[in-house]
């Protein structure tokens, strides 16, 4: 993942690993599985009616996009790479 920093800095990028233990899950290890997701978080008053333009929604939407490639896998757990 690279994120735009300061202009004397290109990019920083960024790896996450971790372990989910107990029964592996079935990700295939020559494959990259590609998330995304996106959700809505309103902050309005209950039964407030939108009648003008500054009566509108009020909220802020977050998003993620993300690969998940599974760099080991044995019977009891994988461990994960994410970008």
């Amino acid at each position: 993942y690279q994120i735009p920093l300061h202009p004397f800095i290109k990019m920083l990028i960024i790896h996450h690993y971790f372990i989910i233990p107990g029964a592996a899950l079935k990700y295939d290890q020559s494959k990259v599985y590609s998330y995304s997701y996106q959700t809505d978080i309103l902050l309005n008053e209950v039964n407030s009616k939108k009648s003008t333009r500054t009566q509108e929604d009020v909220g802020v939407q977050l998003s993620i996009d993300f690969d998940l490639s599974t760099v080991y896998k044995d019977d009891t757990s994988q461990i994960f790479k994410l970008l």
